[in-house]
């Protein structure tokens, strides 16, 4: 065995000695040309700026090759040398597109994934350049002078997302026996992602927005609220998912896929409060589907519901404050105000200033943060909370909800007894 090792070594020390890989430019692109197991040429296009980045490209090539020679490393399969852009198209076709959230994915990937690694070879796609791609799409720090700093570039949450997408396209090769060795973005450290407390509304807050709602998105936001659904579960709702006779919601799909989030089938129990408005629901809907517009048509996936959310919440009074504006032509004074106020234009003079509500920033999805808060705070069982809520693992649900308001946290601060008044 020693001797056939020894042999092995020897072998491969004289090919690289008699078959050196090249460098070369071609159209301004730097070229590499090396042999491969088989001792077939192959060239590729690179991305290499400079020579010198291309001849480090060179060598890691001709070293895998080496490692796959002796048997210490796998021999890659015909994929190795399509480019990332072409396996990426493969995994969509066969896995991708079966995604819940395929319809937001696609064009995340598109403008952020294939630009940057689709047009190198999926054997060029390491955990280097998967870095490189997530450091040049993180968004940079404003400066805290800045009245309004604009959000350049990704949260450090979506450059994980990235990641995590390229790491379940090699995954999913891996699984299918067409890519062999590592996967490229397991060594890739993550980023670390600050986790705020999850906005919600009061319960006095969402009879407001009730209220202030028109009534064609009264009972779905009613049920976003009273079910913690989440919006592509809600649009896909069928008038025969709901069982008001057993007070259940049967689950298992949604407006764009076959399944739920996590594959898994649910039935949602139906709060008592919110019958009436599903019963209003089935008799005002013209099709199949429960939430639909008036000529029975399905809504789009991406229909703005945060902007309808965050009209009702402004004509609520739902608010951060308001900016008084002169709608004078040719003014354009503005000034920012507690109260809806409408003192003259202190520029022009005799208009009065418009009031215009600043609402606060809440998006559809918190209205399923709402759902969890109202059942911790009204002491429902955390794990009753889980099972609501669809979380497969009860961590998340208390990393995500369990947390406390500042009305709670004043509530249990004043518990610590007072000290007597002669100590001031």
């Amino acid at each position: 065995f020693t001797h056939k090792c020894a042999a092995l070594v020897a072998a491969v020390a004289s090919r690289t000695e008699t078959a050196m890989g090249s460098v070369y430019q071609r159209d301004k692109q730097w070229v590499i040309m090396w042999k491969g197991v088989s001792g077939a040429w192959h060239e590729k296009r690179t991305k290499c700026v400079t020579k010198a980045e291309a001849k480090l490209l060179l060598k890691e090539v001709e070293v895998s090759v080496e490692r796959q020679l002796l048997g210490v490393e796998a021999t890659p399969t015909r994929r190795a040398h399509e480019s990332f852009g072409e396996l990426l198209d493969w995994w969509w076709k066969l896995e991708g597109c079966r995604h819940a959230s395929a319809h937001n994915m696609k064009p995340f990937i598109e403008k952020h994934i294939r630009p940057s690694l689709g047009g190198l070879a999926a054997i060029e796609v390491t955990g280097a350049r998967i870095k490189e791609m997530m450091n040049a799409r993180l968004r940079s720090r404003t400066k805290s002078s800045e009245k309004k700093p604009k959000k350049v570039g990704l949260s450090a949450a979506s450059v994980n997302h990235l990641r995590s997408i390229v790491h379940r396209i090699f995954a999913f090769a891996i699984e299918q026996d067409e890519w062999t060795g590592e996967n490229p973005a397991s060594g890739v450290v993550k980023e670390k992602v600050f986790k705020r407390h999850p906005t919600h509304l009061s319960f006095d807050e969402v009879l407001l927005l009730l209220r202030e709602l028109d009534p064609q998105w009264r009972s779905l936001f009613a049920t976003a609220v009273y079910t913690g659904m989440r919006q592509g579960e809600l649009l896909g709702l069928l008038k025969a998912d709901v069982d008001l006779a057993a007070g259940v919601i049967r689950l298992d799909h949604t407006n764009t896929s076959s399944t739920t989030k996590d594959g898994k089938d649910a039935r949602i129990p139906i709060a008592s409060a919110l019958r009436p408005f599903l019963e209003h629901a089935i008799q005002a809907s013209p099709s199949q589907l429960l939430f639909c517009r008036e000529d029975g048509r399905p809504y789009a996936p991406d229909v703005a519901l945060d902007k309808v959310l965050r009209r009702a919440l402004g004509r609520a009074g739902v608010v951060t404050g308001y900016t008084l504006k002169c709608r004078r032509h040719g003014c354009g004074h503005t000034q920012e105000s507690a109260k809806p106020e409408t003192p003259k234009c202190p520029k022009c003079g005799g208009m009065v200033l418009w009031p215009i509500p600043q609402p606060r920033h809440v998006r559809f999805h918190d209205l399923r943060h709402t759902t969890a808060t109202l059942l911790l705070k009204n002491n429902v069982p955390m794990q009753h909370a889980q099972k609501i809520l669809r979380h497969s693992d009860p961590n998340l649900t208390v990393e995500t909800y369990g947390h406390l308001d500042d009305s709670d946290m004043h509530l249990a601060i004043n518990r610590i007894p007072a000290v007597s008044g002669d100590l001031l």
